[in-house]
């Protein structure tokens, strides 16, 4: 008897669909689909939501989303689990607008959001840096009634890590045992990864010590995050050593951990170090990879990179285009551009393709020359190598052109993206606000903040401090302006507390100052000469001798040593008050502290022992700097001559003049109205010499200074009579 074949119905349908999404069979699964449609099965949200997985795993996100939207038409509504699907999809295409559409439309069909509705939405908010609607959606988990679990907190973690908010990531890890949410590795090791900023190695390695008393086993990832973070915080020893500790927790490091190490090593100015690891990858049975060699750039000893570059060979290793750009990166920190364009130039010869990233380093070699044209001329010839210019090639060029004060090329430059259908990044935006800055053009900084603005696109440390910067010489802007950075919660780094001091200094704010440097060591960031230098130039200008005392005192205590600039504010301080003891002492320590006195400095001593009548001491300081073989400028020599009461020792003040080649002295006729005599200080030699006496009054029209009767007013008497009958020849 022959056995007829029943017509397949859903649940056979459905069988079939599932055991060939277990391999990712997309192609097959839409086929099927297509299939219940010709035998008039109508598929149920069970086929249609495991064809959108299927399309998920099987990297098809966008026909994932296009079954999605199409289910209505099948005649089948989405459920909770058809709608967590489809979030993994825009997951997987980072679609977060989209997750973010999806996520509140369920609230208003009414379907119920649970726990995996929130961090598969969360997640897709992390793959897109969007830490803020990540936060934002964790704190509304209560509101519908969802506990959130360690996932959640993880994923949240990891968002405001990769926004750099590790204070946030660091007060929902605290928050979780009054939670009753255990930390797992991944939560601890994506808390450990957000510490990697310059002041909080201390706070990663107390997580991370913290591992075995919350049972929790770091693994190798752990270790792997501790040593970046030690890296990036210029704690190389520490990270080295952690690095050896491994084996001891029964931990093999693997490539990772040693690329993490090398790029320490290269971070650190320790290529040998480096060369000792990569030499050790091999016996660590371990294959090296091409990454290994793209901590070079991390280093400035160009040498050593080359010497790691050519032994890619040894290693059986063949470069990429990223090597070529680390060797790049190191040649430009060691200001060697030249070198850098060769590598570019040999990339065909190696068989590399020239792309985007290798153009974008050689032009970034460029930064630390004034090669403007160089770096304009690989960014304009990049289409010869049929490639595409990025955000990054003009942020790099716009770069080279500010550090070269063409800073109205770079916002041409900036201008010209959207032309060209490229959307800023930030980098982009920093070399804009930056150049603004170099111009002196704070309006256009400002217009390109908005400009940020009305694209979406947040405000973070760098662009803020190249905001404040172009802003400085507005004082009142640029204290607005500080205080929406802190209100954005973005934290300052000793860039923006100094460009804070210089606000303050030019406001002529001295104590706002003080209270600007007690603020920082609150905040960990320990002020440098730059900061105590703003603080002590605005108690120069209010003349606050006693303040600038203390202020080097706190230098000696925090082992800041002064530069020049340090001590001529000291100097300047005691000036007004005549305060010429202190001034001596503060110069003296310039001679002790084995730098060399420059011409402002003789000028500084010169004026305090002006105002202070005491003459002599400008000779002798004067006598240091013959000796010193330091050439005055005439304004040097006006401020010395002025005050010197015998006359013999002006002519050979003079004669010291005359041999750096400084002209002219202007003496006025007093007795002759509008009359100007000139003489060089070549004729005044000869006119010196048969000394005569007189009573008239001399002016320096350089210095203001207007001097009477006495030896200086019959010397000035006798070069004008003589002066006359010299230039009457």
């Amino acid at each position: 008897m022959r056995r007829e074949l029943l017509p397949p119905d859903i649940i056979s349908f459905n069988a079939t669909i599932r055991s060939l999404q277990k391999s990712t069979q997309w192609q097959r699964i839409l086929g099927l689909l297509e299939e219940m449609s010709q035998a008039k099965v109508t598929p149920d949200v069970i086929s249609c939501t495991s064809a959108i997985s299927a399309c998920e795993k099987g990297r098809q996100w966008e026909r994932g989303i296009m079954l999605f939207h199409g289910m209505p038409d099948r005649g089948t509504h989405p459920n909770t689990f058809s709608y967590n699907t489809a979030l993994s999809s825009c997951k997987r295409g980072a679609q977060w607008p989209l997750a973010l559409h999806l996520f509140n439309n369920m609230h208003a069909a009414t379907i119920q959001r649970d726990i995996i509705t929130y961090n598969t939405t969360i997640s897709a908010f992390e793959t897109g840096e969007q830490w803020q609607l990540a936060l934002q959606l964790f704190t509304g988990m209560v509101k519908d009634d969802v506990g959130p679990n360690a996932n959640s907190y993880y994923l949240t973690i990891t968002s405001c890590e990769n926004g750099s908010h590790w204070q946030v990531a660091l007060q929902l890890f605290h928050d979780m045992p009054q939670a009753a949410v255990t930390p797992d590795v991944l939560t601890y090791n994506s808390i450990i990864s957000s510490c990697r900023g310059d002041r909080q190695w201390q706070l990663a390695l107390m997580l991370f010590s913290s591992m075995p008393q919350a049972k929790v086993k770091a693994d190798a990832i752990s270790h792997n995050a501790i040593i970046t973070c030690s890296e990036r915080s210029r704690m190389w020893q520490l990270a080295l050593r952690l690095f050896d500790e491994m084996p001891l927790a029964k931990i093999l490091p693997n490539i990772i951990s040693y690329n993490a190490a090398i790029a320490l090593c290269s971070r650190a100015e320790q290529q040998s170090l480096a060369m000792q690891l990569f030499a050790s990858v091999s016996s660590a049975r371990l294959q090296p990879d091409v990454t290994s060699t793209h901590g070079l750039g991390k280093g400035s000893e160009w040498q050593l990179a080359m010497l790691f570059f050519n032994n890619l060979a040894t290693a059986k290793l063949k470069a990429d285009a990223i090597s070529f750009a680390a060797v790049g990166s190191a040649c430009e920190k060691g200001l060697q551009w030249q070198l850098a364009l060769h590598l570019f130039h040999e990339m065909p010869s190696a068989r590399i393709s020239v792309d985007s990233i290798a153009c974008n380093s050689t032009i970034t070699a460029f930064h630390g020359s004034d090669e403007w044209e160089m770096a304009l001329n690989m960014f304009r010839s990049m289409q010869d190598f049929s490639t595409a210019r990025d955000s990054i090639s003009y942020g790099t060029t716009m770069t080279a052109c500010k550090n070269s004060d063409q800073w109205e090329l770079a916002l041409q430059l900036f201008h010209e993206m959207p032309r060209v259908s490229l959307v800023p990044d930030i980098p982009a935006y920093v070399a804009a606000l930056s150049s603004s800055g170099k111009g002196a053009q704070w309006q256009l900084a400002l217009a390109v903040s908005r400009r940020m603005a009305a694209q979406c696109v947040p405000m973070n440390l760098q662009t803020w401090n190249a905001l404040i910067t172009a802003c400085r010489a507005e004082w009142h802007l640029a204290l607005q302006l500080l205080g929406e950075m802190q209100r954005d919660l973005v934290t300052p780094d000793i860039f923006t507390w100094n460009i804070h001091l210089t606000v303050m200094e030019q406001y002529g704010d001295w104590q706002s100052s003080l209270q600007i440097l007690s603020e920082m060591s609150v905040s960990e960031i320990l002020p440098n000469v730059r900061s105590y230098n703003s603080s002590l130039l605005s108690a120069a200008q209010a003349g606050h001798w006693e303040i600038a005392l203390v202020l080097f005192d706190a230098m000696e205590s925090a082992s800041v040593s002064p530069d020049i600039v340090s001590y001529m504010a000291g100097m300047r301080s005691c000036e007004d008050s005549k305060q010429w003891q202190w001034a001596l002492h503060h110069f003296s320590n310039i001679q002790r502290s084995q730098i060399s006195p420059d011409v402002p400095a003789y000028k500084g001593m010169y004026h305090c022992f002006w105002k202070a009548g005491c003459w002599q001491q400008s000779l002798k300081v004067f006598t240091t700097m013959v000796e010193a073989e330091v050439q005055g400028d005439r304004l040097c020599y006006h401020a010395l001559f002025c005050q010197i009461e015998n006359p013999d020792i002006a002519y050979e003040v003079f004669k010291d003049a005359e041999a750096g080649g400084l002209y002219p002295l202007l003496f006025r006729d007093w007795e002759k109205d509008g009359l100007y005599w000139i003489c060089t200080t070549s004729q005044f030699t000869q006119l010196i010499r048969p000394y005569g006496t007189g009573s008239r009054r001399c002016w320096c029209p350089t210095c203001r200074h207007l001097r009477g009767s006495g030896s200086i007013s019959s010397l000035a008497g006798a070069v004008l009579s003589r002066s006359k009958r010299f230039l009457a020849r």
